[in-house]
């Protein structure tokens, strides 16, 4: 199925079990306007204070996602998929993100998280097999893919334009931003990625 439309979940929100599988996002409408855009989660948001227990993206196609960035001054993103209102908010949710592609980004302004994915303090996310896609404008300021302030529990994926050396436009880790002493990135057998504190 085509989505048009994005998906909030949000304040009190409890979900035991949420599937998004083979399903198209793509953006439609002026990427002119930054007035009509969520600040969060272009395309997909957990909202501060969500409960999700068992979340499944599968399969997902993610085009042309924008999130405006900063929320009432503070760090906000995740072009496609935001986990938290706000980098420095919190969320609630275990989700794994498999057999994905991600092309989307932020507008451009100096507070933006995460061009694809922002995962904010409280989540667990596992993506596996996923591809993340330069989308050909501004991704983010902190982390052109992915931002990190909770809990990547695996990780395995093609970060295509994403790279720093392949001229994304982070100005903060061009594939990953990993902030805060809290956040982690799960050291797997196999995924190449130890954490130092």
């Amino acid at each position: 199925i085509d989505v048009v439309s994005s998906l909030g979940l949000g304040g009190s929100d409890t979900v035991k079990k949420l599937e998004i599988i083979r399903s198209n996002f793509h953006y439609i409408g002026s990427t002119a306007n930054s007035a009509s855009l969520a600040s969060s989660g272009g395309m997909i948001c957990f909202e501060d204070g969500t409960y999700a227990d068992e979340v499944l993206i599968e399969g997902c196609t993610f085009v042309g996602g924008k999130a405006e960035g900063q929320n009432a001054g503070r760090l906000a993103g995740g072009g496609a998929i935001s986990f938290g209102t706000t980098a420095a908010g919190s969320a609630f949710v275990r989700a794994t993100i498999q057999n994905c592609v991600f092309s989307s980004g932020t507008y451009y302004n100096m507070l933006t998280a995460g061009g694809d994915i922002m995962i904010s303090y409280g989540n667990r996310v596992s993506i596996y097999n996923s591809t993340f896609i330069d989308p050909g404008y501004h991704a983010a300021q902190y982390g052109g893919a992915i931002y990190n302030g909770g809990t990547i529990t695996g990780l395995s994926g093609t970060f295509g334009g994403d790279t720093a050396a392949e001229g994304n436009t982070a100005q903060y880790g061009g594939a990953i931003y990993n902030n805060g002493s809290n956040a982690k990135i799960g050291t797997e057998a196999g995924n190449g990625i130890s954490n130092s504190t």
